[in-house]
């Protein structure tokens, strides 16, 4: 009879190996015998985004229940969670669903598969964990009224070090206060807020800031006198000092000359931190275009590499060697590369 040489290894191995598969495959080493019967439950990663929510909810209910209960008072290096599907959502029932406070309760979808409270639960509970890379996904197929807040603790972690959020709503009233000492990794897309200070006071909660980007839902026309968040969605960077990358994914839907004509006010990333940027959707010969690129270039000590992308398929060679040499004739760092992309 050969010798069982993995299963000898020590647990805290077996759960790293573990992991790295997908849950389903990470469930069938639990018949492999005893030894292996609660090992794919003490993972330190919960990653959900794989899973058909509408087809597989009560074995997800069982899962999540035992994988709380075999791990209370232990850490969670990262949760993934991403509802992908908006089928059948009218087919949703009752499941049993744990509220984290010992006890059973029975949770209803609310016309989304993103259910109220059951994944702001696991998302406080992830925090509560100490957990370090937070993902969350909603379809962007949900309808707006669905869409639901963060809990309050997302914004006071101490232990995050990424944090991504896609199709989700921040809390209406930023007047609680925001705390991320460890937070190195910020990516927002189409999130749903009613004040950019929400926006504000995440990054300026967060004094390790390093990867910082950005995809908004297209603004509702404003009043004239809203300056502060015409100024943020083209420049947040400014408020985050140690951002080494910056990416502005369109940049064709460009505010008037009169929204960013001021570029003399040089963020503390540009002069000491700033390595990258890139920028999509560039509209050949644009002024306010030119304008914020040669503001990256006059004002970027440490640049590296600046990309740029157009809108239009028809720019010739030409036309783009003539572009980038009226670009670098002023670029502040010497070592810096401009390329089309």
């Amino acid at each position: 009879m050969e010798l069982d040489r993995i299963s000898t290894l020590p647990d805290s191995l077996l759960t790293h190996i573990l992991s790295y598969l997908l849950i389903e495959d990470s469930v069938k080493t639990s018949v492999l015998s005893k030894r292996w019967e609660f090992l794919c439950l003490k993972v330190p990663v919960l990653d959900l985004t794989k899973l058909q929510f509408c087809l597989q909810r009560k074995a997800i209910s069982w899962l999540i229940l035992r994988f709380v209960e075999l791990n209370r008072g232990s850490r969670l290096e990262s949760f993934n969670i991403k509802c992908s599907s908006y089928n059948n959502v009218e087919d949703m029932r009752e499941i049993t669903f744990l509220d984290f406070s010992q006890e059973i309760k029975k949770v209803r979808y609310i016309d989304s598969i993103f259910y109220k409270h059951g994944v702001r639960d696991l998302i406080a509970e992830a925090i509560h964990r100490g957990v370090q890379h937070l993902e969350a996904h909603l379809s962007e197929r949900m309808p707006r009224v669905t869409t639901y807040n963060m809990p309050e603790c997302v914004y006071t972690s101490k232990t995050l070090v990424s944090l991504k959020l896609a199709n989700v709503g921040l809390d209406e009233d930023p007047e609680f206060g925001a705390s991320l000492p460890n937070l190195k990794m910020m990516h927002l897309t189409n999130i749903y807020y009613n004040s950019l200070l929400i926006i504000k006071m995440l990054i300026s909660a967060s004094p390790l800031l390093e990867d910082l980007t950005f995809d908004f839902p297209k603004p509702k026309p404003k009043p004239k006198n809203n300056d502060f968040r015409q100024d943020f969605r083209r420049r947040p960077y400014q408020y985050s000092p140690n951002t080494d990358y910056i990416f502005l994914e369109d940049f064709s839907d460009s505010p008037t000359r009169e929204e960013t004509d001021d570029f003399t006010n040089v963020p503390q990333c540009l002069i000491s931190t700033l390595e990258y940027v890139k920028i999509n959707r560039l509209i050949m010969k644009e002024e306010n275009g030119i304008k914020l690129v040669n503001y990256f270039l006059e004002n970027s000590a440490v640049l590296k590499k600046l990309t740029l992308s157009f809108t239009h398929p028809c720019v010739t060679n030409q036309e783009l060697e003539s572009y980038k040499k009226l670009l670098t004739s002023t670029k502040l760092s010497p070592t810096c590369q401009v390329i089309f992309d």
